[in-house]
């Protein structure tokens, strides 16, 4: 059987996890620094790769997003003057007949 898992129990790994992703650092008699680590990738361009910091990513799946959006919005306009021309088509079939 599982152990019971409750709040206090889930607060107290996020606080440990938390202390565990950061670094401290000794800057004089009993002063600490907190330094959390900065987090980088490599992304491959045609020049080879070249280190991205988050705020980068942060900022191209904005524009990835925006673009997806402006695509989405283009492709409705166009479906929805289809479907308004099938509708004119289904009324005047309904109305000759």
């Amino acid at each position: 059987m599982l152990p019971k898992f409750s709040m206090r129990h889930a607060v107290i790994c996020a606080a440990i996890l938390l202390l565990a992703s950061c670094k401290f650092e000794k800057t004089g008699p009993h002063t600490y620094k907190v330094v959390t680590p900065s987090v980088t990738t490599s992304k491959t361009t045609t020049n080879g790769t070249e280190p991205v910091t988050s705020t980068e990513l942060k900022q191209e799946a904005k524009d990835a997003g925006k673009k997806i959006e402006k695509g989405a919005g283009e492709a409705a306009e166009k479906a929805g003057a289809e479907l308004q021309k099938l509708g004119e088509k289904a009324k005047k079939n309904a109305a000759g007949h």
